[in-house]
């Protein structure tokens, strides 16, 4: 089992995985403010009045680009199901470990390298930023358009601490979110069994969940999406926390679950 948990790691973290971090990080960057983008690409200067924090919540509320790392995020090892299965590798595999534990190793191994690929890339694009511009200017009191952060999750009375720590907790949002969308579709991708359905299956499912929640016109507080994307803030944030590692821990166990119960079906039934 230990040269087989040792495989798996290598599978997962290889160019597919380094991939998935740049096209993470393209996605934010397609999103951003298009004067900032000419900034990151180095062909305009800063004006002193452009801060992280301001374009990071423009490409979290408004953003539809950056979504794709619900797709991206598989590429290391969310998709890999169906051609090990294909291969005819999983019988013998699951007769030495037990399904049980096959299951474990794959959900884990698939969350893990989810939520590695969505912090790789976040980070890529956090830096790629902060190599041209400050997390908050040091004179964005004398700047009205910092003003609404003030409501917003995560950043409290909005001074430069705050807003320091509010991309420190939405990149971390965003990795809890990698974790859990990661570890579904590796539960699901038995039941799929075919890499494009299994890479797209998390985004399609997402856009169905947000098209449902706004047709029954949920609030905020009660949209899952809003929270894994750090949108909403109900309670303190080590509450806020609690609650998404969770849910996180939950949806992890619901696809281990769901995958040991259909691989030992497909297996039974051929």
């Amino acid at each position: 089992m230990k040269d087989f948990i040792r495989m798996t790691w290598k599978r997962a973290f290889h160019f597919r995985f380094v991939l998935g971090m740049f096209l993470i990080c393209l996605a934010f960057f397609l999103d951003t403010e298009v004067s900032v983008r000419y900034i990151m690409l180095g062909q305009y200067p800063p004006t002193g009045s452009e801060g992280i924090v301001l374009y990071l919540e423009y490409v979290l509320i408004y953003g539809t680009n950056y979504k794709l790392f619900l797709i991206f995020m598989t590429l290391g090892y969310g998709c890999s199901f169906p051609a090990d299965w294909k291969s005819g590798i999983i019988p013998g595999l699951v007769r030495r470990m037990g399904v049980k534990r096959y299951a474990g190793i794959q959900i884990v191994v698939s969350a893990v390298s989810g939520g590695v690929t969505v912090a790789g890339g976040f980070l890529i694009y956090i830096s790629w930023m902060k190599f041209f511009l400050p997390i908050i200017p040091d004179n964005f009191r004398e700047l009205g358009i910092y003003d609404w952060l003030e409501d917003m999750a995560y950043y409290g009375n909005l001074t430069a601490e705050d807003a320091r720590m509010a991309v420190v907790y939405l990149g971390l949002i965003l990795v809890l979110s990698g974790l859990t969308w990661s570890a579904l579709t590796m539960g699901v991708s038995a039941c799929l069994n075919h890499t494009y359905l299994v890479m797209l299956f998390p985004y399609f499912l997402s856009r169905m969940y947000m098209e449902g929640a706004k047709a029954l016109r949920l609030p905020d507080a009660l949209r899952i999406d809003r929270w894994f994307t750090g949108l909403v803030q109900p309670f303190p944030v080590p509450v806020c926390f609690g609650v998404l590692i969770v849910f996180c821990f939950f949806i992890i166990f619901i696809s281990w679950f769901l995958f040991a119960k259909t691989v030992k079906w497909r297996l039974e039934n051929g």
